[in-house]
């Protein structure tokens, strides 16, 4: 016989332990409410995950990697926890066997404001691909030295859903500004976390599988406890509630549930990998070089170790590849082959067989969001018929009762699809849970 749900009485019940849950949970907890965190997992942070056991040397991240922004509401905290953070500079692009100087950043500067002048002037259903094809921004490509194919890379790694099935509006949707300054920090991406959840009520390995609701009513429940709140804070991505891994009922409004799907969950795969030096200490992989471009289907590679003490024996570089490419390393059964694909493509831009870089790799993790469990999502973007507002509309509270934070909802100016995104939205859906409070209060 099943064991009977036992049932836990609190103010607030948040949904996810990601950036948006925990730090909406810490304003919740600073006010004085009763609040708790379910968390599906074994371990807080989401899409934010730092290990050690890839590199002994520094943390490795195997999610989200770097601030982006000077303006970002992460500093904040930086700040407030006194995290060490560093600077992460632009480097090369792989173009025809060569690596050249890298001009991303003031290309995708200008072209997000070129997409910006063409939403406000009408334009903003006009097919991406369209968009890049037109003679404004071939001009933009011979002043930056890049080619068109590099640019679509980029828009991959950046957007992680298909190209051919977004518009402009897409590409203003989401900001690129993280291209004119990146910060890392220092003891892991990780540490921002571990250091806003330390008192929280965070009970990890507790996925939520039910929702049953009413205006100020609400009764969560997971495999073997019954949770019952006056409000809900519900964080998970999209690919999770675009799967309706957790039942809600009565069932989330339309406009609601149009909000989600005009939204792509993204694909991204992130991997990281240990190298071995030589017996002189020399590596493969320029140690001045910090990141490099390829118009290859593996994007965006870069040293993870950069800034930190260089190792004589071993060195590291991470990868993210993201929209369609991602699923180029679905089609592989065995992780063996899945970054021999790496391996493969890196050793290409180096003059390196696929034996030679298999000899010198030491350790490699790889995790492909969009298939992870709880996850199902790489970064949202907008889709081609996706209203702009639905962002808007998902960050809405529904009766006061149901808030939905993360990086897919828009509830400020903030950048979303971003971890600052996330944070803020969980930080403002709290804020307008001490307001419900307050009214309710005074009534």
């Amino acid at each position: 016989m099943a064991e009977r749900a036992q049932d836990t009485q609190v103010d607030v019940i948040v949904c996810g332990a990601g950036p948006a849950g925990v730090f909406a949970l810490r304003e919740l907890h600073r006010a004085g409410l009763r609040a708790i965190c379910l968390e599906a997992r074994q371990r807080i942070g989401g899409r934010i995950h730092t290990v050690r056991s890839v590199s002994q040397r520094h943390p490795t991240e195997l999610g989200a990697e770097f601030i982006h922004g000077k303006d970002a509401v992460t500093w904040k905290y930086i700040n407030e926890f006194g995290l060490e953070t560093q600077e992460f500079p632009s480097g090369k692009a792989h173009v025809d066997g060569a690596l050249n100087v890298d001009h991303s950043q003031q290309c995708m500067a200008a072209l997000h404001a070129m997409a910006i002048s063409a939403s406000k002037s009408g334009k903003g259903d006009t097919p991406l691909k369209e968009f890049l094809r037109s003679p404004e921004v071939t001009v933009l490509l011979d002043q930056s030295h890049l080619t068109r194919r590099q640019l679509q890379q980029l828009l991959k790694n950046d957007l992680s859903a298909p190209l051919g099935q977004l518009s402009v509006q897409s590409l203003v949707d989401v900001q690129t500004d993280g291209y004119q300054s990146n910060h890392r920090i220092v003891g892991g991406y990780g540490e921002l976390i571990r250091r806003a959840a330390e008192g929280l009520d965070i009970r990890t390995g507790c996925p939520v599988r039910r929702i049953v609701w009413e205006p100020q009513n609400i009764d969560v429940f997971t495999a073997r406890e019954k949770f019952h709140a006056r409000y809900a804070v519900i964080t998970l991505p999209v690919g999770v509630l675009q799967a309706r891994d957790v039942a809600f009922d009565p069932a989330l409004p339309k406009d609601f549930l149009d909000a989600l799907h005009a939204l792509d969950p993204g694909r991204a795969v992130k991997s990281a990998m240990v190298f071995r030096r030589n017996e002189k200490g020399k590596a493969f992989w320029p140690d001045d070089v910090p990141q490099i471009i390829t118009p290859m289907k593996t994007q965006l590679y870069w040293r993870s170790d950069w800034g930190e003490p260089q190792s004589r024996g071993a060195f590291s570089v991470n990868n993210l590849t993201a929209g369609l490419d991602a699923e180029y390393f679905d089609d592989e059964e065995s992780p063996v082959d899945r970054m021999d694909i790496l391996l493969r493509q890196l050793g290409h831009i180096f003059g390196r067989s696929l034996g030679k870089m298999r000899s010198m790799l030491k350790v490699g993790k790889q995790v492909a969001w969009h298939n992870d469990q709880y996850a199902k999502t790489g970064y949202s973007t907008l889709r081609a018929e996706g209203d702009p507002a639905a962002r808007k509309v998902l960050g809405t509270p529904i009766h006061n009762t149901l808030f939905f934070a993360g990086e897919a909802t828009r509830c400020s100016e903030e950048d979303v699809a971003s971890v600052h995104g996330a944070i803020d939205s969980g930080l403002i859906t709290a804020q307008r849970i001490l307001a419900c409070e307050k009214v309710e209060s005074a009534a």
